[in-house]
């Protein structure tokens, strides 16, 4: 199933997969909401989403994808090669994850790897994120492509929304600030910073900064742009 704003691309995608004659395509969504109808009509083995739509973010429906139905595998599709972008895919529960930007070849691939249970990441998306972590982190330095997959899908990644929140959290916001810019209650923003707090095993906005800075979560040019936007500085 297809979940992609943008009618020539699901053309194209849908066109690609009808090539092979043990791949059909059940659905197609333009946007987030008919999306998730289509899953509960379909429950298809494999959905296609976009990481932009017009209603809501892709991530967040995959994430509602798999809380509703952990069977169905998600590949999220996209045109954001950055890294905290592919980390968060896979914390919000994705299987596989494919740029936009690659060959009919790498997408098939990644529906194929995907349908076999096995997780599926280009390797140009791959590779500097591991290159990474083998120059910057101490604590992964056995770290490589090979293990990529298992360290993407570890229970301690944030979801995209806990990742959101950790970012305005570093730029000093208050809870009831952040819950005035992302359109939720404190409530909501409390039950996100205790869950970022588990995962990154602190206890304080000030511990949780520092955490963030040292695993790449977040960068002080993020931090600059966020002060910049809600007017912080």
């Amino acid at each position: 199933m297809l979940v992609e704003d943008h009618k020539i691309t699901r053309f194209g995608i849908n066109t690609l997969l009808s090539t092979k004659a043990d791949l059909q395509v059940c659905g197609e969504a333009a946007t987030a909401a008919e999306g998730l109808n289509l899953v509960d009509l379909y429950q298809p083995d494999i959905v296609i989403i976009d990481i932009n739509l017009p209603d809501k973010n892709g991530l967040e429906l995959t994430e509602e994808i798999k809380y509703k139905y952990s069977n169905i595998k998600v590949i999220v599709l996209s045109g954001e090669t950055h890294k905290e972008i592919v980390k968060s895919a896979f914390g919000n529960g994705a299987d596989s994850y494919c740029s936009k930007l690659a060959e009919d070849e790498k997408l098939l691939e990644a529906v194929y790897a995907t349908s076999r249970g096995e997780s599926w990441v280009d390797s140009k998306i791959s590779k500097p994120i591991v290159e990474e972590f083998r120059t910057n982190r101490k604590e992964v330095v056995q770290f490589s492509e090979q293990n990529f997959y298992q360290y993407m899908l570890r229970p301690d990644r944030l979801t995209a929304k806990e990742l959101e929140v950790l970012q305005l959290i570093c730029a000093g916001m208050s809870n009831e600030e952040i819950a005035t810019n992302l359109c939720i209650s404190p409530g909501t923003v409390r039950t996100h910073t205790h869950k970022i707090f588990q995962k990154l095993n602190v206890n304080s906005r000030t511990q949780a900064m520092r955490v963030a800075i040292e695993r790449g979560l977040v960068d002080t040019e993020t931090i600059a742009r966020i002060r910049r936007k809600y007017n912080k500085e």
